[in-house]
């Protein structure tokens, strides 16, 4: 989870690449993997790549099913125009 934290106050103070880097290294331990993609789904979708996003939420539901996490895969899904 030391991951998890320190990608936060990278992607917080502005470091992008290094907290998307930090993100992407957390998936391999089980444990910040759910919170991994979850966040990694959430800064892609903030970057605009809907596409990449959808990906990563659609993984992290079944690991982390939380509101959130359904409602950013909601959103993501209308950006696309999956409105049904």
């Amino acid at each position: 989870m030391r991951a998890i934290i320190r990608a936060r106050e990278h992607l917080k103070s502005g470091q992008y690449d290094r907290g998307m880097q930090e993100l992407r290294d957390a998936i391999s331990d089980p444990a910040a993997m759910p919170y991994a993609i979850s966040m990694l789904g959430v800064e892609y979708l903030k970057d605009g790549q809907v596409d990449t996003v959808l990906g990563e939420l659609e993984q992290a539901i079944p690991l982390l099913p939380r509101p959130e996490i359904h409602s950013n895969l909601a959103y993501a899904l209308y950006l696309k125009g999956e409105t049904e």
